[in-house]
């Protein structure tokens, strides 16, 4: 860095005192840590000497409005003073992005992507109006609403706000964080998978990571149930731009693949996010293989760019893209409910996920030609058996 601007900021420096700072930053990403991790120990110090006292926390945020507040103190009890000063500090960090730039770090980092959600809780604040400027369509994850039956609870004297909680509280903070972290108990904090089980969901995410992927899953999280959100005047607006809102899963991907969402990835996002869901309602019998169509024949068409991009064989890049499929589905499924997701139905999706994989490598063709073909197989098929391996 330059030594007329550290000046500046902070006095003359000795020149091995700042050879020093870069090297513990460096030491710091090369651990793990997120590249911007000095910075944030830096705002950290802000709350250092009130970490024991949630009032005095939450007299020194700027960004965490009287929600968001009440919110942590419902879930985290007296631990809500760390966790307070934790999303100030990330959320310091979003408000300073342009648009692009904070969809980017919101891809590459899961704390950034819980904090960005949790702002919406208070809309007045300045950064919520950042996050829904570079994301708007997530704003509709915050319409109150009655929680469903099958779904957790949120906690007593807090605005229900069930798909936000389900996408920020459990899916994202809870199940994919602890699937990135190899965390069995941060996943599952009431069990449900048993030790090899969870080591292969892990394994899974790892192989999703390792290919630059990761990005694209916590994107299409964000998005997966945008369509069963927003205020009245939202879904009519949507449904004038003939959005047929019926289907969720289909409708939250036309709206992305009509909005602005900038990615790499976008395509694998839409994609993503219009067949997530599908492999559990097989598993149920609620929906058929040909149901399965418009993933097979998306990724056979996107197969051959993505392989490009990332370095790999076709084959290998459509493996991949089900594999992004395989860890949204397990993260969404095991966010209903603690105990949801064991290790029998981790096996059925493994299962849907093979099968998909398989059918991925075939010659691209129209969604129409894809699922004639699937009808034609599934009739012996239904005729021999119902299991997926």
């Amino acid at each position: 860095m330059d030594r007329d601007l550290l000046r500046l900021l902070v006095g003359d420096v000795d020149g091995d005192a700042v050879a020093a700072w870069r090297r513990a930053s460096d030491a710091l990403v090369a651990a793990g840590a997120p590249p911007g991790a000095l910075p944030r120990l830096a705002l950290a110090a802000r709350y250092a000497d009130a970490l024991d006292d949630v009032d005095a926390v939450v007299a020194r945020l700027r960004h965490v409005g009287p929600e968001g507040v009440a919110a942590a103190r419902a879930r985290h009890g007296a631990g809500a003073a760390t966790v307070l000063a934790a999303r100030d500090v990330l959320l310091h960090e979003l408000a300073g992005l342009d648009d692009a730039e904070l969809v980017g770090a919101i891809a590459a980092d899961t704390a950034l992507a819980v904090a960005a959600l949790e702002a919406l809780r208070d809309p007045d604040e300045h950064v919520t109006g950042r996050v829904v400027g570079a994301l708007p369509l997530v704003a509709a994850l915050a319409t109150p609403a009655p929680p469903p039956v099958e779904h957790e609870a949120p906690p007593a004297g807090v605005t229900a706000r069930p798909l936000l909680d389900h996408v920020a509280v459990r899916a994202l903070d809870r199940k994919l964080a602890g699937l990135e972290r190899r965390d069995a108990a941060r996943f599952q904090p009431g069990g449900g998978l048993s030790a090899t089980a969870f080591a292969a969901a892990a394994a899974t995410l790892d192989d999703v990571r390792g290919a630059g992927l990761l990005g694209a899953v916590r994107l299409a999280l964000l998005h997966l149930d945008v369509a069963k959100g927003g205020d009245a005047a939202t879904r009519r607006a949507w449904q004038a731009a003939g959005v047929d809102v019926t289907i969720h899963n289909l409708a939250a991907a036309r709206l992305v693949e009509r909005g602005a969402l900038a990615h790499p990835h976008r395509a694998l996002i839409v994609a993503l996010v219009e067949s997530h869901g599908l492999a559990g309602q097989s598993l149920r019998g609620e929906t058929p293989r040909p149901a399965f169509a418009r993933w097979i024949a998306r990724i056979a068409a996107l197969r051959a760019e993505l392989a490009v991009t990332l370095g790999v064989d076709e084959a290998s890049a459509a493996a991949l893209a089900c594999a992004c499929l395989h860890v949204i589905d397990v993260v969404d499924t095991a966010a209903v409910r603690e105990g949801l997701v064991d290790d029998r139905l981790l096996a059925g999706l493994e299962g849907v996920r093979d099968w998909l994989t398989a059918a991925c490598q075939g010659p691209a063709a129209p969604v129409a030609e894809v699922e004639a073909r699937l009808v034609a197989e599934a009739a012996p098929r239904a005729r021999r058996s119902s299991g997926w391996r």
